[in-house]
């Protein structure tokens, strides 16, 4: 398995629709192509100095559907608009032990999660509310 991040800072003159615009832009990606497992997309919700505005999240098969999905035209698309808007952009490509990240909201998911070699983070403690 192959992860994808990438992270836009936008330009400071881009309002808040256009960069609505954009993610929603990128979320229709999400089943583009077989073989991405899991894609998510979000803006900035911390807003530190050194937060970039919108980042991505892609988990591909194998580095064949990542190369499939950066040249298919609909990504492209996606991919120039993102260009017009940002200040920056930031990409990395790793390959992963192959388990997905879920919250840890209580102690039988923890246990669920290992049996299923699904790594646990407790980075969101709003969930457990």
């Amino acid at each position: 398995m192959l992860t994808h991040i990438v992270i836009w800072k936008y330009r400071e003159e881009v309002d808040q629709q256009t960069r609505r615009d954009h993610v929603d832009l990128l979320r229709r990606l999400k089943n583009l192509l077989p073989g991405i497992i899991s894609f998510e997309v979000g803006l900035d919700k911390i807003r530190l100095p050194r937060s970039y505005d919108t980042g991505l999240v892609a988990v591909f098969a194998d580095r064949s559907v990542l190369e499939a999905y950066t040249i298919h035209p609909e990504h492209v698309a996606v991919a120039d608009f993102g260009k017009t808007i940002a200040q920056q952009v930031a990409s990395v490509a790793f390959e992963g032990e192959g388990c997905n990240v879920i919250p840890m909201v209580d102690e039988n998911a923890r246990h669920r999660a290992r049996s299923n070699q699904v790594c646990v983070i407790d980075a969101f403690p709003e969930i457990a509310k």
